[in-house]
């Protein structure tokens, strides 16, 4: 295929791999495994934000009949240190506690239900310590002591970092018109259908791990296993089961109670499931980060921009987990995708005594791009400008440079999106009127453009990789063994569809493996919408280098010099066979019908921290997305009737599941910008559950959505030349959707989710 996915393959309706057993109800999920002499533990968790533990009783829990064990710090045989970036938090709490869920002690017992009973009969004796729970009263001299690590852990601070260029005073003088503000954006629940479920099984010398990995592989469970039981790394098995739904939320999270599992299954011999319920699920698990932004941008009259300030506040709770390469994220894209030539932007994960936030679709990303596209309409709208105006004067194209000083590359396709979108004559005609009241209802349209990074970047580059082993079998049949999971975005579907177009084999005849760390090559984590990139291009590189050898071997069959793969055929100008009774005579006379590739970060990535300029990632993906609100002025309550939508993807793999991501994305855009809130006090989320927390329905999807893939923009990095799509609708949905509502009030928008109550606040300038 010359190294190019070919037209056929970017058109072609393949069908789902996974569809006829999800279907069904099928498919096994961990909850649903059984092993002989299964135990079930169940986790004893803080009930105080910020608190000395003085005494822990667990005689009366010990009592209860079919309790087995009960396991605290001390019988972590490894180190008592989750190893991630700063390794500051313990697997289970030492002496004191940092938020309300921290867990204490793990429950064994022969059922669940019995697991749970003992869990509320151990009696923890608490000295409460002061607490603080707003980031920036975190920092404040004098605030209570949260952070354990850090670049600044007496202030609270986990991690800074700043991004630079040019003169910013200069570029200030240099703007006709300025605007600013201070946004507060909010937290998100992942709320995936699947609570996470975990099972250990000691197997030999070591121990196995069953459960909805996102992140199987040595530098996430594997390696958190390993840690906590003090076992080398080869003897800890991860074997992913299939996965409920992550959206990020089952990147490192799982990796604590696999731990915990672990722990009490080599400790007494048997299997152990540790499963938690909706409501647990919802007090431990990682969040999106809360933020608070100040933003400052201004433009020169002709609506270039001529600069940006901006001061980023994640708040990351009690301990660091992914905070610093959130944060790191959020200040380099607060200024992609615009041509900005004055930039300083200074971010801080700060610590508060809340769950720990973590990984989230669009990571850190989604903090930054509302604030900056609402200030970007106010901007256009006091120089007298329309939205896509101003953006069409800023957005890069290949051959510009990003504020840190990137060059813009082949991939470079922000100002394509929206031109793409302003050729449709509907999206055209909402933008001429922005703002109408029809019905009793205010109508409103809001545009955004965004980006978003594919991969790991320069300070991922040791994670970053991909690889692939492909086989074909006797009776012209494939095998896939990959490493990247497939967590309902229909990833292993694209990779299906690569290896059919470059082998011929039909895409029901290819089985991907699931991963199993002893049995797939590591291929890093399932993040930053990379596996279209890395692992597509892994997939790309084994296949063509079996198709090479196989097609040398046709050649001397048919007596031709050129052969090609269509169909379960091997055809030529001199006949034909079929794939199967090529594989044959490859096994016949011994031919090697095995191949693998393996991909690592490209060159070229590099960022220096002291000057906050560099290359942080290898290519980026662009959308612009316009949706238009219906507001009731009388109840303040919005509605999306229409989105619209271009997205800059590269060769679009599998066409059908991309246009379920932008669907799904956009939605749960929705969700965030207008609904979705963690009600939160003292540190205690006090909606945990479907009933409370609200999230978009049925009903609540855009009664028009039409979406445009432009794919002219490849991301250069060979096979398949695809980018990444996970994220990118959500990013331009939450912004476009705050857009539209700030047009159809007339005010400004400077707190999300903009629930009723909220945008009631907004209207009487509380």
């Amino acid at each position: 295929m010359n190294n190019v996915i070919s037209e056929i393959l970017q058109r072609r309706r393949i069908k789902r791999v996974d569809v006829d057993e999800k279907v069904r109800g099928m498919p096994i999920y961990a909850a649903d495994l059984e092993f002989p002499g299964l135990l079930h533990g169940a986790t004893v968790r803080s009930t105080r934000p910020h608190a000395r533990v003085v005494s822990l009783d667990l005689s009366e829990a010990l009592e209860l009949e079919g309790v087995v064990a009960i396991l605290t710090a001390s019988d972590v045989q490894g180190r008592n240190r989750v190893p991630e970036l700063l390794e500051d938090m313990p697997f289970l709490a030492e002496g004191v506690v940092r938020y309300v869920g921290e867990p204490i002690a793990i429950v064994v017992a022969r059922d669940r239900a019995t697991a749970r009973r003992a869990v509320e009969l151990v009696k923890v004796e608490y000295e409460d310590l002061p607490a603080v729970f707003d980031p920036l009263e975190s920092v404040e001299e004098g605030a209570p002591q949260v952070a354990v690590e850090g670049e600044d852990p007496l202030r609270n601070v986990f991690a800074t970092v700043r991004v630079c260029g040019g003169d910013v005073e200069e570029g200030k003088r240099a703007s006709e018109r300025v605007v600013e503000g201070e946004f507060r954006i909010p937290s998100q629940e992942h709320l995936y259908l699947e609570p996470i479920t975990v099972i250990a099984v000691p197997s030999g010398r070591g121990v196995e791990v069953l459960g909805p990995f996102q992140a199987p592989h040595q530098d996430y469970v594997q390696r958190m296993v390993a840690a906590a039981t003090g076992l080398p790394l080869s003897r800890v098995r991860v074997k992913v089961t299939t996965i409920g739904g992550s959206f990020g939320g089952k990147e490192d999270v799982p990796g604590v109670p696999a731990a915990h599992a672990a722990v009490a299954a080599l400790r007494l011999g048997r299997p152990v499931m540790i499963s938690y319920d909706r409501e647990e699920d919802f007090i431990s698990t990682s969040k999106r980060h809360e933020a608070v932004v100040r933003m400052e941008l201004g433009a020169d009259g002709e609506g270039k921009i001529t600069f940006m300030r901006a001061k980023i506040w994640l708040d990351s709770g009690a301990y660091a987990t992914l905070s610093p390469a959130v944060l790191w994220l959020a200040a380099v894209m607060a200024c992609v995708p615009y041509r900005i030539p004055n930039v300083e932007i200074e971010g801080y994960a700060v610590a508060t005594n809340k769950v720990p936030r973590g990984a989230f679709r669009g990571f850190g990303n989604p903090q930054v791009s509302i604030p900056r596209e609402l200030l970007l309409d106010e901007l256009a709208e006091v120089l007298g400008m329309g939205p896509e105006e101003i953006r069409l004067k800023n957005l890069v194209s290949p051959g510009d440079r990003l504020c840190f000083g990137q060059e813009v590359g082949v991939w470079g396709g922000a100002k394509a999106v929206l031109e793409a979108l302003l050729r449709s004559e509907r999206v055209r005609n909402l933008l001429a009127f922005g703002r109408v009241e029809q019905d009793g209802k205010i109508l409103g349209v809001g545009l955004s453009t965004v980006a978003i990074p594919i991969g790991l970047g320069a300070t991922g580059r040791p994670l970053e990789r991909a690889g692939a082993v492909v086989e074909l079998k006797r009776d012209g049949s494939l095998s896939l063994r990959i490493g990247s999971t497939e967590m309902g975005t229909g990833a292993h579907t694209a990779m299906v569809a690569i290896a059919s177009e470059i082998l011929g084999v039909p895409p029901e005849r290819i089985e991907v493996a699931q991963v199993d760390t002893s049995a797939v090559p590591d291929s890093g984590p399932t993040v930053a919408s990379r596996s279209a990139a890395f692992q597509g291009r892994a997939v790309a590189l084994a296949c063509e280098r079996l198709a090479r050898r196989l097609k040398e071997l046709a050649s001397r069959l048919l007596g031709a010099e050129e052969v090609r793969f269509e169909d379960s055929m091997v055809v030529s100008e001199r006949g034909y066979m079929t794939i199967r009774e090529l594989a044959e005579r490859a096994y016949e006379e011994g031919v090697k019908v095995w191949e693998e590739a393996h991909v690592f970060s490209p060159p070229g990535l590099e960022w220096d921290f002291g000057s906050g300029r560099g290359v942080p990632y290898p290519f980026y993906s662009h959308a612009a997305q316009l949706t238009l609100v219906a507001l009731d002025p009388e109840t303040g309550e919005v509605e999306v009737i229409e989105v619209h939508g271009a997205y800059d993807v590269g060769p679009v793999l599998f066409p059908e599941g991309a246009e379920s991501q932008v669907q799904g994305g956009t939605v749960m855009g929705i969700g965030y910008a207008l609904m979705e809130e963690l009600v939160q006090e003292d540190g205690r989320i006090l909606n945990p559950n479907f009933t409370d927390y609200l999230i978009p329905t049925a009903m609540d999807v855009p009664r028009r959505m039409e979406i445009t893939f432009v794919e002219d923009y490849p991301s250069g990095l060979g096979p398949p030349g695809a980018k990444g799509l996970g994220e990118l609708p959500f990013v331009a949905s939450s912004a476009s959707v705050a857009c539209a509502v700030a047009r159809a009030l007339g005010k400004k928008v400077r707190k999300l989710p903009l629930t009723p109550e909220n945008i009631w606040k907004i209207k009487k300038n509380f």
